[in-house]
């Protein structure tokens, strides 16, 4: 009888230590998915972030073509009326709006 207790009292430690060891690794794949999402929400985040970025220069390109666009109609209407002078103004004022660099023709 006592045999029996002292193989049951082995087995049930054995059986224990499994159950740790189980229960550890159980954890440690936890954190290494929870370091994954991490990862991966930062790497949403500055996707997010270069999505926004890019959104914002596509608006701004677009605004810039607009304004463009009104340019070149209005100096069309100007020079299809022969009012050369007001053309030649209108383009100064036009390009003085222009940085430094990009004034030159």
């Amino acid at each position: 009888m006592l045999k029996w207790l002292i193989v049951l009292y082995w087995f049930l430690n054995l059986l224990c230590c499994l159950i740790i060891a189980r229960a550890f690794h159980n954890i440690s794949l936890r954190e290494k998915r929870h370091e994954l999402l991490v990862q991966q929400m930062s790497f949403l985040q500055k996707q997010l972030e270069y999505t926004t970025e890019m959104e914002q220069e596509y608006q701004s390109v677009r605004k810039w073509n607009h304004d463009m666009e009104n340019h070149l109609f209005s100096l069309n209407y100007l020079i299809r009326t022969q009012k050369y002078l007001e053309a030649d103004v209108y383009l100064e004022t036009i390009l003085s709006e222009l940085p430094p660099e990009k004034r030159t023709l």
